[in-house]
């Protein structure tokens, strides 16, 4: 498929957002879709249609991957960025568990806008008193894993969950779970080589899926072989 285009990288590289995470935050998002927008025109990855606020001269989107959230297996969410001719950014919006918001205010680093992501569940804010702290604590410890694997319409004929596979992912996802300690020491500036198209990014999703569950798969296989070996010779797995 085509590279991204010189100039969408350009800008993505001027004003991608700048994420704050939480200290304890297991995961780290490894890719970023980039779309240009110069003109009003829908999404191809979130249920919208772009419009270029006034005083802009276009927006960009960011639709960012995650291998993980705690509670399921991939995350895909998205931040949607209004510059000026100028370069000065006029407006933000992302996503927050498929709902659209629109930031009221935002701090910037340099050319680029600080969004806060919730600890475990990825969802974006302009500040972190936004995330709900019980809800959060809840889906990062006892929720672990809770959703198993997570398929989105968009990805439905390329790939199918079962009991199996949502069990491997409950057990993967327990044993990362964690008490979430509210502080955003964590900046993440997603470098050059994340950035991709759309198109790239939509084929790469299912094919990663799939090696991730393999490896799972592979993982308890060989796990469950040295049990058994164990209790063939009379001791206990140690976990």
């Amino acid at each position: 498929m085509p590279p991204l285009e010189e100039t969408s990288l350009k800008l993505a590289l001027r004003h991608s957002p700048i994420l704050r995470m939480d200290r304890r935050e297991p995961f780290l998002p490894s890719r970023a879709a980039v779309t240009l927008f110069s003109e009003p025109a829908e999404s191809p990855s979130f249920p919208r249609t772009v419009t270029i606020p006034r005083g802009a001269d276009y927006v960009l989107e960011f639709a960012i991957w995650w291998d993980w959230d705690i509670q399921h297996l991939y995350e895909l969410e998205h931040v949607w960025i209004a510059v000026e001719k100028g370069g000065r950014v006029v407006a933000v919006e992302a996503s927050w568990h498929g709902i659209l918001h629109r930031f009221p205010h935002w701090r910037m680093e340099d050319t680029h806008p600080v969004v806060y992501c919730q600890p475990g569940k990825h969802a974006f804010a302009p500040d972190p008193y936004h995330f709900p702290r019980w809800g959060t604590w809840y889906a990062c410890t006892v929720g672990a894993g809770a959703m198993g694997l997570l398929v989105k319409d968009m990805f439905t004929e390329a790939l199918t969950s079962t009991d199996e596979i949502d069990r491997i992912i409950r057990q993967h996802l327990r044993r990362l779970a964690f008490v979430p300690s509210f502080r955003f020491t964590k900046k993440v500036h997603l470098p050059p080589e994340a950035f991709t198209t759309w198109e790239e990014l939509k084929a790469y999703i299912p094919e990663r899926i799939k090696a991730v569950i393999t490896e799972l798969l592979e993982r308890g296989g060989v796990k469950e072989e040295k049990d058994a070996e164990l209790r063939r010779r009379g001791h206990r797995s140690p976990g």
